[in-house]
């Protein structure tokens, strides 16, 4: 009895390792199927990936390249519209430029034109000024002549009085390098002054140089007081004269007595 309970033990143990078995080998087929399944769908997957991938690179190279060309055509068309533009400003300031370059120069002339008229009319009107005050200067030289002869032929102004101003007239001789008046000249003027009396001749010529002396030199007293010392003796040589020839006169009607 114990064996037969054994046999159908191992009978059932056997059938259920069989069960068991029969059972991995169908779920490793059914696995197995499944795996297959499994990588053709992966690798199905894999090449719709790739395909897509590929579709999408070039979709996206093909809108990069309309947009390349698209943005180069907006580029160059800028381009020629800002070149454009340049030319038109540029051609616009030129014309600009040049007209205010010739309304420049006429409004130049214009001024230059105006300029040498008020010159001509000023410098016409300063040698105008200038020979009304040499006229009014030359007028004052002979009045202070005939003046100063006047008193001295009339005794007012002795002789003495003639030093005083010689000694002041003499001064004007330091002004000699910055004169205009010549070297020989100032050397003649001085030579006079050293005399202590002037013969008519000697007299007349120092004053007229003292008139150049005058007008070189107006601004100088000094000047001013050498002309009177020059008029002074002319004067005196004149009285000088006058008074030999009146001399003579009454010698000569003595002697008819």
């Amino acid at each position: 009895m114990a064996e037969i309970g054994i046999a159908e033990l191992l009978i059932s143990v056997s059938s259920l390792i069989a069960t068991i078995i029969i059972s991995i080998a169908t779920l490793a087929y059914w696995l197995g199927r499944r795996f297959t399944a499994l990588e053709s769908e992966i690798k199905r997957l894999d090449n719709k990936i790739d395909n897509e991938t590929k579709r999408l690179e070039s979709k996206i190279e093909s809108e990069i390249k309309r947009l390349e060309d698209k943005f180069e055509g907006e580029i160059k068309r800028l381009e020629d519209k800002f070149d454009n533009e340049i030319k038109r400003l540029e051609s616009r300031f030129d014309s600009d430029i040049k007209r205010l370059e010739i309304k420049l120069e006429s409004e130049t002339a214009r001024l230059s034109s105006e300029i040498r008229n008020v010159e001509t009319r000023l410098g016409s009107e300063i040698k105008r000024l200038r020979e009304s005050i040499r006229r009014l200067g030359n007028a004052f030289v002979s009045y202070q002549e005939f003046f100063i002869e006047f008193l001295i032929s009339e005794g007012v102004i002795a002789r003495e009085k003639g030093d005083v101003v010689k000694r002041e007239a003499k001064r004007i001789i330091d002004v000699a390098l910055t004169n205009p008046i010549k070297k020989e000249e100032w050397k003649r003027i001085k030579e006079l002054l050293d005399k202590d009396e002037l013969t008519l001749e000697e007299a007349l010529e120092l004053r007229e140089l003292a008139r150049k002396v005058a007008w070189a030199y107006g601004h100088r007293i000094e000047a001013w007081k050498l002309h009177l010392y020059a008029t002074m003796a002319v004067g005196f040589a004149r009285k000088k004269l006058e008074e030999e020839r009146k001399k003579q006169q009454e010698k000569k009607e003595s002697k008819e007595k």
